[in-house]
């Protein structure tokens, strides 16, 4: 006869009065890795002069239409979402040389390997 082990890690357990659909978003959330290193609330007042500078420099090499939009994707409700359809539309339409100056201001906000794994 062959015995079963049951391993936790997977589990979900229930917190008393809350129910357990909430516990599997909190779960979910808990162990989702997120492409930001910070809230992206944060990103446009961390950014320096120079930061500005480069993506303004880069933004001009851009079609006026895919500058537009890249604009509405860093504005969308889903930051993230938006966040990884700028990133596939800038490294598609820029030279290696311009999308690594965008990977680099934005290395300091967004994980940028996981985000172009996922993209």
């Amino acid at each position: 006869s062959s015995s079963v082990k049951s391993l936790n890690t997977d589990t979900i357990k229930n917190d008393g009065d809350k129910d357990s659909l909430e516990n599997y978003y909190n779960y979910v959330d808990k162990n989702e890795k997120s492409v930001f290193k910070v809230s992206p609330s944060k990103i446009k007042e961390n950014l320096t002069t120079s930061d500005k500078i480069k993506l303004l420099y880069v933004s001009t090499k851009l079609e006026k239409e895919d500058y537009k939009k890249v604009q509405g994707y860093l504005y969308a409700k889903d930051a993230e979402d938006g966040v990884l359809k700028a990133l596939k539309l800038l490294k598609k339409d820029l030279s290696e040389k311009e999308y690594d100056k965008v990977r680099k201001v934005a290395g300091r906000f967004i994980d940028m390997n996981l985000a172009e794994e996922l993209d």
